[in-house]
């Protein structure tokens, strides 16, 4: 059984022989997704169980990055709130490494092994913002060029 509205994403449900109803569990008619749709696989599993009564997040993608060794990484939004979403995907299998959700407004950032990611939205009102690393390094974003685009900076080693 599926919502009209979403018809992507359903559960099973069971009735007990006293008329109780429960969630078995549930279902996506979803295939294996391209590396450049990978951020939709969010919406249906990260966050809290689907049920029928609920309605999904909103889930838009913004910008994305990948590299050849399939590290992919996507800015989005989720509801009205700025996001970073790290897969390591490939076509044997794909696996979110972080998920990073900040306020509406605000700049979000993430380090990984080799890069750090940041994503401002639209709703950034500061002149400026800096990124330091776990090693003390820093990073001046000009809101001007960088607002509403992912910003990847390789760390030096």
């Amino acid at each position: 059984m599926h919502a009209t509205e979403t018809p992507q994403i359903g559960v099973d449900l069971r009735v007990d022989k006293h008329g109780k109803v429960t969630q078995v569990f549930t279902w996506t008619k979803e295939e294996y997704p391209s590396q450049e749709n990978l951020w939709r696989v969010i919406e249906f599993h990260l966050f809290e169980e689907y049920t029928l009564a609920k309605s999904i997040s909103v889930i838009t993608k913004k910008d994305f990055w990948f590299n050849g060794d399939g590290l992919t990484v996507f800015a989005l939004k989720v509801n009205d709130s700025p996001a970073i979403a790290v897969f390591i995907y490939s076509t044997a299998g794909y696996s979110l490494q972080h998920l990073v959700e900040g306020k509406p407004g605000e700049m979000i950032s993430i380090e990984t092994k080799d890069f750090v990611f940041a994503y401002m939205d639209e709703k950034y009102t500061g002149e400026a913002a800096t990124i330091t690393t776990k090693s003390g390094e820093q990073y001046e974003l000009n809101p001007n060029n960088q607002k509403m685009k992912l910003t990847v900076v390789p760390i030096a080693k």
